[in-house]
Order: C-alpha cells, then structure tokens, then sequence
C-alpha cells in the first residue's frame, strides 16, 4: 500500500543524490512542501487479505536541505482513512496511520534511512519500523525490518 511507494521513493531519491552529489557549495538550498486534507482513492488488499477501497485523507510535508556539504531529508504524513470492504459482510473501518522517513547524507559517504509507520485499521494494530543502508555506490541494503500486525 502507501509505505512501499514511500520508502521506494525516498530510496530512489537518495540513491540519486549520493550518485549525483556535487562538491561542495557555499549555498544552502531548502526545499519544503506540505499537503493538507489531500484526498485519494485506491483499490488494493487490506493487511488482513481482504480486498478494499481505501479513502485516504492526508496532512503533512517534506523538508530537503541541501547544506552544500550534505544533505537532509525528513517526510511526515498523518492520515485519517476508511476502509470499505469489498465483502459487504466485512463493513466499513475507520482508521488513522502516522508515516514518517528520515536521512542524512554527505556526498559519497553511507546513508542510513529510517522509516516508521503505525497504523490503527478498525481493530488491527500494525507497525512498521525499517532502516535502509544506502552505499556510496548507491547500493541499497536493508539493515532491518520489523513488522507487526495484530488483530486479523
């Protein structure tokens, strides 16, 4: 679902800066965005294997600093979503799941990304929690993952 697209995309972003990173420069550069109430819609299998269209409304940002000798990223995204089952005997869940991912780089040097994710699906707790090893060679290793789900 969301997370996946998540941590591949901050992956694939600091894969490409460490690939790309100039020398370094007087300038710092700051880049923010911030997304409130943004509405989407998706169809996909739930945690509990059951299909569903996820409503998802989501407030939060993105913060890139570019110092000039390293680079900082920080995403964090709050989202308020149901879950209406496909299976009309399963209902509809409400649900609410915090996301944030965060790195620090310097040109050619090894980036550690970590990830979190905790979600209240109707009953069901889970809990992500992941750390990518991104090498000067853009290598991207997992250094560990875990993942809960509780109540399916």
């Amino acid at each position: 679902m969301k997370t996946s697209r998540t941590v591949m995309c901050v992956a694939a972003a600091a894969s490409a800066l460490l690939a790309q990173a100039p020398t370094a420069s007087a300038a710092v550069v700051s880049d923010k965005e911030s997304w409130h109430h943004l509405v989407t819609v998706e169809h996909a299998v739930n945690i509990c294997g059951d299909l569903a269209t996820f409503t998802f409304e989501s407030t939060g940002h993105t913060v890139a600093v570019d110092t000039g000798s390293g680079y900082h990223f920080e995403f964090v995204d709050v989202d308020f979503y149901t879950v209406d089952f496909d299976d009309p005997a399963l209902g509809t869940w409400t649900a609410r799941a915090t996301e944030t991912a965060h790195f620090n780089a310097t040109p050619g040097d090894v980036v550690t990304l970590h990830v979190g994710n905790n979600n209240l699906e109707g009953d069901v707790r889970i809990r992500e929690l992941l750390t990518l090893v991104i090498g000067a060679d853009g290598e991207v290793r997992v250094d560990s993952a875990d993942f809960e789900a509780v109540g399916c």
